[in-house]
């Protein structure tokens, strides 16, 4: 695994097990495979040095491959993905939308997860067609059993719009535009602030 592959998920796993929020099981890190790193003969034990050297429980990881990356060396690459889910950690198949997007490779494919690409979402509350393209992924998902996520949502009105279609995941600067390090553990605060539970009433 090329060395700045390698030392961006250590430095990222590290850094995250550094901050007092990221201590429970409701935050997961994600962290981009290239297609290099993915077809990779040693990718897998990397992964599982980084794990055991950070202390990040491996089901909090998720590792997100590009639809290119996975079609373009189908064999190996199902075989890594598999060997790395069997290590705990999860997989996402981001900017799906923009590649191969079928349900046959879907079912052929260890993922957990696939990311809604941002030009869909973008143009989802102005163009019929991105709409229904949207609105095919989240079923296509929901048909395979993944999670659905959609990227790149900044307005209330994406988010709404993929309220009534059940996307269950979003992301983006509506709710967190993307922060420095050293500000992480206070938007992760704050994040935690707004959507704990409900403060119980008197009892009775």
């Amino acid at each position: 695994m090329p060395r700045l592959g390698r030392w961006s998920l250590k430095r990222s796993c590290v850094d995250v097990m550094g901050l007092p929020h990221a201590q429970t099981d409701t935050w997961r890190l994600a962290v981009n495979l290239s297609t290099r790193q993915l077809s990779d003969d040693g990718v897998v034990d990397v992964v599982l040095d980084t794990l055991r050297e950070s202390g990040l429980p491996a089901q909090r990881l998720l590792l997100e491959v590009t639809e290119t990356a996975v079609v373009t060396n189908s064999t190996r690459a199902v075989s890594t993905l598999r060997a790395i889910r069997e290590l705990g950690a999860h997989v996402a198949i981001d900017d799906f939308g923009t590649g191969y997007s079928s349900l046959s490779y879907l079912r052929q494919f260890p993922v957990d997860t696939i990311k809604i690409d941002r030009s869909f979402v973008a143009g989802m509350t102005t163009d019929n067609d991105d709409l229904a393209i949207v609105a095919s992924i989240v079923s296509l998902a929901a048909a395979v059993g993944v999670q659905a996520v959609a990227e790149g949502v900044e307005t209330e009105e994406q988010a709404e719009a993929l309220r009534r279609l059940g996307c269950p995941f979003a992301q983006g600067y509506l709710w967190s535009p993307a922060v420095p390090a050293a500000d992480l553990s206070d938007t992760m605060a704050a994040v935690a602030r707004a959507t704990g539970p409900a403060p119980r009433g008197p009892q009775s």
